[in-house]
């Protein structure tokens, strides 16, 4: 297993092949989506042996090992001529997991790492002085709850206290939020950007044991490996004079399996506006509609992809797989077939046969030219008894005394 810190999507199309298994499944993509010439986040990737060694030291991260990290951080900043805990040009970074199977119940990602209180306040535009302290503000929450393990409640509190005064003042709230975490943290918390950012991928490989994704592997049959990779990319760098966005697209619609472009944009400037990516009428609109279909036909996959926008370009941060019905993946695996994408032996094998009971149902035949008198949602009802159970540690517990648990 390698324990390289490896950057791409930095500039130039290199071919850059990284393992699942060495760097998780997100980073192995997004690699793949720049050496087919995708623009992805400036990224860099960190194995999943770096989060085992921690792990194996109570999560600290080898001094070694932060030079690498800190090597990788100078790519970013090279690529993006913005530096971190810089006034004028900051640097702004997301921390993402990247396991090797797809798993629920891991950290969520810590997403502004490198704003401080003096950036902020070099804002001039209230609303993006706003945004940049409330990132900055739950950044600082999220540290310290899931790296010093501090009381949420006690942020709640100051929260609660905030709103009782009217509208939030964001910067005051950081400053509670910062003295909560101060004084509650048994290290000492983290004030720069850099020392954040160590925090940050603690906080998501600590994530790897927490009771909830222990509980999902167990109950999904998931091999625990040890660990999880981790992503560092490029955020949307609040600009004063550059708009941005953030959004989603699939070119697939999940029901059919047809060809249909769906996804969202929210516009970042202050007023959250979210606009269908059909209806986007600028150019970058149909750039990210060009590359989604571009991947399509290169992994022969059906996906969802996440994506921001700055200075009018289009710039790819995520993908996941689309769950799409029964009827449409069949739908989808015959078009890849026909394209030539993938051979009629891996459509098969793809379909799992325990799901073609869905297709085998009654339905309706479309243009017939009936009248469509209702709609409803498609569900299947059920039954269940037993006790409430809100934890997987309550269910745990009922279950070791062979009680009936819902």
């Amino acid at each position: 297993m390698t324990d390289e810190v490896v950057g791409f999507g930095q500039g130039g199309i290199r071919t850059i092949k990284l393992s699942p298994k060495d760097y998780g499944a997100k980073a192995a993509r997004l690699a793949a989506m720049a050496s087919c010439g995708l623009t992805i986040a400036p990224s860099v990737a960190i194995p999943i042996s770096a989060c085992q060694k921690a792990l194996d030291n109570k999560g600290d991260i080898s001094v070694s090992f932060q030079v690498d990290i800190s090597r990788g951080v100078r790519g970013l900043q090279r690529t993006t001529r913005k530096w971190l805990g810089d006034i004028k040009k900051p640097l702004i970074l997301a921390v993402r997991v990247s396991p090797v199977k797809a798993q629920g119940g891991l950290g969520m990602p810590v997403i502004f790492v490198g704003w401080t209180k003096a950036i902020v306040e070099s804002l001039t535009s209230p609303a993006k002085k706003e945004m940049a302290a409330r990132q900055m503000a739950n950044m600082v929450r999220e540290l310290a709850i899931n790296v010093f393990s501090v009381d949420e409640s006690l942020f709640d509190e100051k929260l609660e206290e905030a709103e009782e005064k009217g509208a939030l003042n964001w910067l005051e709230l950081y400053d509670n939020y910062l003295a909560v975490a101060q004084t509650e943290s048994d290290d000492a918390f983290p004030i720069q950007p850099s020392e954040q950012l160590l925090c940050a991928v603690r906080a998501v490989w600590k994530s790897w044991y927490r009771p909830r994704a222990k509980n999902y592997r167990a109950l999904y049959d998931i091999e625990d490996v040890g660990g999880i990779g981790v992503l560092i990319q490029v955020s949307i760098p609040l600009s004063e004079d550059q708009s941005s966005a953030s959004g989603w697209i699939s070119v697939r619609c999940e029901k059919t399996g047809e060809n249909k472009i769906t996804g969202a944009i929210t516009l970042q400037d202050g007023s959250a506006k979210t606009i269908p990516v059909s209806e986007f009428d600028k150019e970058v609109g149909k750039d990210i509609i060009r590359q989604a279909s571009q991947w399509e036909m290169m992994s022969a996959r059906a996906e969802k992809l996440d994506f921001i926008i700055y200075e009018e370009k289009a710039y790819i941060i995520d993908g996941d797989a689309l769950f799409m019905t029964t009827a449409a993946d069949i739908t989808f695996s015959v078009e890849m077939v026909e394209a030539g994408a993938i051979s009629k032996m891996d459509a098969v094998k793809r379909i799992d046969p325990a799901r073609l009971i869905d297709i085998l149902h009654a339905r309706i035949v479309k243009n017939q030219g009936l009248e469509e008198l209702a709609q409803g949602l498609a569900a299947s009802p059920g039954a269940a008894s037993g006790r409430l159970a809100f934890s997987a540690a309550a269910a745990e517990t009922a279950k070791s005394k062979n009680l009936p648990i819902i």
